[in-house]
């Protein structure tokens, strides 16, 4: 249930911003939506239709000068992202994740489209650290930074 809430704040976020000429004049945003049954090999699948074209919606465009696809809001989990990402890092398609946090996401070179809206987890960690040193009086040698 909390997925469908997800893609329908998304889908009404994207019909304010189409609705308000002030926001991005003379552009259009568009979606398409699928769920991956958290599945690796749904997801594959969806996200090479997609930026292939041979999706039956996307292959229906007018518009051939350009992509059908210029980014995709991703899976949330990491390991997901990270398999999709791979992929899509080779034909420049961007993806956003809003939940995804493994630190290994912030490599440029292994994952150059990737983008987050959340912090990896490297950040925790060291804010978690912080606040037990803090809590526990703790700044001798058992705890480092």
């Amino acid at each position: 249930m909390a997925s469908f809430q997800q893609a329908m704040t998304m889908v009404f976020a994207i019909d304010e911003i189409n609705r308000n000429p002030n926001l991005l004049p003379n552009i259009m945003l568009g979606y398409h939506l699928y769920d991956n049954c958290v599945k690796l090999a749904v997801a594959f699948r969806a996200a090479t239709a997609l930026i292939s074209g041979t999706d039956e919606t996307a292959s229906n465009l007018n518009c051939t000068s350009s992509p059908p696809v210029i980014g995709i809001v991703g899976d949330p989990g990491s390991t997901h992202s990270i398999a999709i990402s791979s992929v899509l890092g080779l034909f420049r398609v961007p993806m956003v994740s809003y939940f995804a946090t493994c630190s290994c996401l912030t490599d440029r070179h292994q994952f150059p489209s990737f983008f987050r809206t959340i912090p990896s987890d490297a950040f925790q960690v060291r804010a978690i650290v912080q606040i037990l040193k803090r809590r526990l009086d703790l700044g001798g040698p058992g705890v480092q930074q």
